[in-house]
């Protein structure tokens, strides 16, 4: 028996390539293999933050490459997750439903991303206090983030990890942020597993010394 876990997809197709070459392995009719195809890597068990704020993880996620620029088409039930700073100088044309897990890391999309109407893209932070970003260029009538010149955008959503945002004075948000990403508070865990700023209740003296206490133990205070 084969094993080929643990193996890229890449590898998997130039195996069945070397395969074919020597008679173990023939394509059915009508089937062409690629020659040079881009390498897509699989990882398992990528943790992100859905939209109550609870702690999930994805069965497969892609990993984002330079090269890859096409998103979809349910490989790996269309979770994608950015593990290390990436610099895609193409388009990037999403297809279906895409999810996309910024892993305190930052995508760097210089031909912009095609959200076409009828498609979703949705990102989501790989745990509570974590960060990352797009940066989507603006040059040309077909960049930033949505559907091509002329056309109709598909859904952005940009999932913030808390089941509550709204309870957060405008005045506030910006604080708050800076708060949650530097460990300084990380919301209250309700029974469901998910998590609530509540920035409307009154702060408790516990709380309070609790967040002095992280605040000292990531080194802003």
């Amino acid at each position: 028996m084969l094993n080929f876990s643990g193996m890229k997809a890449g590898a998997l197709r130039g195996l069945a390539v070397a395969m074919m070459a020597t008679g173990l392995l023939s394509a059915a009719p009508g089937v062409a293999w690629a020659t040079d195809p881009v390498v897509t890597e699989f990882v398992k068990d990528v943790p992100y933050v859905d939209e109550r704020g609870a702690e999930c993880t994805t069965s497969w996620a892609v990993v984002v490459s330079s090269d890859d620029t096409t998103w979809g088409d349910d490989t790996a039930e269309n979770w994608y997750v950015l593990r290390e700073d990436v610099k895609v100088d193409e388009r990037i044309e999403v297809q279906g439903d895409v999810k996309l897990i910024l892993a305190d890391s930052t995508l760097n999309a210089g031909g912009g991303i095609d959200v076409p109407k009828g498609g979703s893209l949705t990102v989501y932070l790989s745990h509570i206090d974590g960060s990352g970003d797009i940066y989507a260029s603006l040059d040309g009538p077909d960049a930033g983030i949505g559907g091509s010149a002329g056309e109709d955008a598909g859904d952005i959503t940009f999932v913030d990890g808390f089941a509550d945002p709204d309870s957060v004075s405008g005045w506030a948000r910006g604080a708050v942020a800076w708060a949650v990403e530097s460990g300084v508070i990380s919301g209250v865990e309700g029974e469901d597993g998910s998590r609530s700023l509540e920035g409307q209740r009154p702060l408790t003296r516990a709380e309070m010394a609790a967040m002095v206490a992280n605040a000292v133990e990531a080194g802003v205070l």
